[in-house]
C-alpha cells in the first residue's frame, strides 16, 4: 500500500512538472506571437484559443495527457530493457543536455540570465519534449496500458506533422510561409545551423517512437 502511494505520488509530481513546463512555453508562443506582430490586435487569450485550438492543437492534446496522468497515475518507471529504446531515450536526453548547454553558454550574459535561460530554453518544446519522451521510452511505460500516455503520444505526433515538418518541407522546396527569418534561405541559412539539426532530429525521434508505439505499442 505505502508502495503504491509513493509511485502515485511519483508519477503525479513529473506529470505537474511537465504540466508547468510546457504550459509555461505555450504562453511564452503566444507573448513571442504578439510581440512579432505575427497576429491581430486582439487580447492574448484569444490568441492562445485560436493557436491551441487549431493548427497547434498537439499542445492541448499532450497536456491533456499529462492531466489524465495526473489524475489517474498510470506510467510505469521501471527501466526497459530493450536497447533500441533505451538508445531513443539517451539520444533525446543528449539532445536536452546539448541544447540547455550551448543556450546557457550563449546567454550567460544577458540580464535575467537564469529566467530567460529556464522559459526560453528549458521549456521550449525541443528542450522539453526530448526530456519528457527520453525520459519515457527508457521506461515499460506502453499506450496500451496508459491512458495519460496515449494523448501525449498522439499529442507529440500530431505537434510534429503539422508544425515544423510542413515548414522544413515547403522552405526545402523554396517556399517561404512564415516562422524563422533563416526559413527563407533553407538550404545556405537554416541546414548549416545547430539549432535545426536538435529540432529536426529530436522531432524525428519522438515522431517515429509515438507512431511505433501507438500502433505495435512495447513489449514489457
Amino acid at each position: 500500500m505505502v508502495l503504491e502511494r509513493m509511485r502515485g505520488l511519483v508519477n503525479r509530481l513529473f506529470a505537474a512538472s511537465f504540466i508547468l513546463i510546457i504550459l509555461a512555453w505555450m504562453v511564452r508562443q503566444v507573448q513571442f506571437a504578439v510581440e512579432q506582430g505575427w497576429v491581430p490586435p486582439v487580447h492574448p487569450s484569444l490568441v492562445a484559443l485560436v493557436m491551441y485550438g487549431t493548427f497547434m492543437i498537439g499542445y492541448s492534446i499532450l497536456v491533456v495527457g499529462l492531466l489524465t496522468e495526473l489524475r489517474r497515475p498510470t506510467l510505469s518507471f521501471a527501466l526497459h530493457r530493450n536497447w533500441r529504446w533505451l538508445a531513443c531515450g539517451a539520444f533525446l536526453l543528449g539532445i536536452f543536455v546539448l541544447i540547455n548547454t550551448v543556450q546557457a553558454i550563449e546567454m550567460h550574459d544577458r540580464p535575467e540570465f537564469l529566467k530567460q535561460w529556464v522559459l526560453d530554453s528549458v521549456c521550449m518544446e525541443s528542450s522539453s519534449f526530448s526530456l519528457l519522451f527520453g525520459i519515457l521510452f527508457m521506461t515499460r511505460s506502453t499506450p496500451q496500458r496508459s491512458p495519460g500516455y496515449r494523448l501525449m503520444l498522439l499529442g507529440a505526433a500530431l505537434f510534429v506533422l503539422i508544425n515544423p515538418f510542413p515548414a522544413y518541407i515547403t522552405s526545402a522546396l523554396g517556399f517561404y510561409l512564415g516562422g524563422p527569418e533563416e526559413y527563407k534561405h533553407f538550404w545556405t541559412e537554416t541546414v548549416p545551423t545547430l539549432w535545426f539539426w536538435w529540432d529536426f532530429l529530436s522531432e524525428l525521434v519522438i515522431l517515429v517512437g509515438a507512431l511505433w508505439l501507438l500502433r505495435r505499442g512495447k513489449k514489457a
